[in-house]
């Protein structure tokens, strides 16, 4: 029995500190690229979204919507990453209607190169200059990110 108890203690340390480390390697990763790229405000409190132009369209669309929708109103400066050149007109027209919105087009896919690799579209939440929060945006997410931001 005391085995048993002591391989489920094991396994949720490990699966906690794995969790901590992908975080970690993830904010460096992002860190390192805003960086590079002499992102301004990375000492501020923001939100960085990074999206995936290249991917679905229908996707994309989803996730713009459910950014306005939950960050219409939000204060907070908004700074959007479009990661590559190609399908960005929709996503820039739709953006560029924010409020405190920045877009920066990364059309040789620099955050790729510097490993922050996603598939989906990817919110993170700076604050102080610590990112804070990191999550993809999909509808797999999107009840928990309204229940975070939405007031």
């Amino acid at each position: 029995m005391r085995v048993f108890i002591l391989s489920i203690i094991l396994s949720i340390l490990i699966v906690t500190c794995n969790e901590k480390t992908d975080f970690h390697e993830k904010t460096e990763y992002l860190n390192k690229y805003l960086k590079k790229i002499n992102h301004p405000k990375i000492d501020d409190d923001q939100f960085i979204f990074v999206m995936q132009p290249n991917s679905c369209g229908a996707c994309s669309k989803e996730s713009v919507a459910f950014i306005q929708q939950v960050f219409q109103e939000n204060k907070t400066p908004q700074t959007f990453i479009l990661n590559g050149d190609e399908k960005i007109d929709f996503l820039k027209a739709q953006l560029q209607q924010l409020p405190n919105s920045t877009i920066i087009v990364d059309s040789t896919r620099q955050i790729d190169r510097y490993g922050f690799l996603h598939i989906d579209d990817v919110l993170i939440e700076i604050e102080s200059g610590e990112i804070t929060f990191i999550e993809s945006i999909k509808d797999e997410t999107f009840k928990k990110l309204k229940r975070r931001y939405k007031p």
